[in-house]
């Protein structure tokens, strides 16, 4: 009789305690992973925020220096026997950064300050022959 029934509550009791033990610990697992996972996920983006940086200061201290251009394009759509033609030449193209008071400087805070370019041109000539011989 009663006895019994204190057994069977005791049981159901035991019963219902281990569950809410491995819920507890399912929950608790699934707590871990979730902060584990936010911190993989942080962990990228503070990488993706240093390779941007990195990035920028490349692209706002890049230094081009070309010798010696000449482009030449000669067309006899027009003509078969008048070609033409049309270049143009440059001896040097130059690219530096500079600081506000135009002193080349390299510049670290990548694209977020204000960048100062100088662009040296050096006999820069355009053309265009009428009369071009192939």
């Amino acid at each position: 009789g009663k006895a019994e029934h204190k057994d069977e509550k005791q049981e159901a009791i035991s019963k219902k305690l281990a569950s809410v033990r491995r819920a507890e610990t399912a929950w608790v697992a699934a707590e871990a992973q979730k902060q584990k996972e936010g911190q993989k996920r942080r962990g990228f983006v503070s990488s993706m925020v240093d390779v941007q940086r990195l990035v920028a200061t490349v692209i706002g201290n890049i230094k081009l220096e070309i010798s010696n251009i000449h482009i030449r394009l000669e067309s006899d759509v027009g003509s078969p026997s008048r070609p033409v033609a049309l270049g143009l030449t440059v001896e040097r193209l130059e690219t530096k950064t500079m600081n506000k008071d135009w002193q080349e400087v390299f510049h670290v805070d990548g694209l977020s300050a204000k960048l100062f370019k100088k662009v040296v041109l050096d006999r820069f000539a355009i053309y265009f022959d009428p009369n071009a011989t192939p």
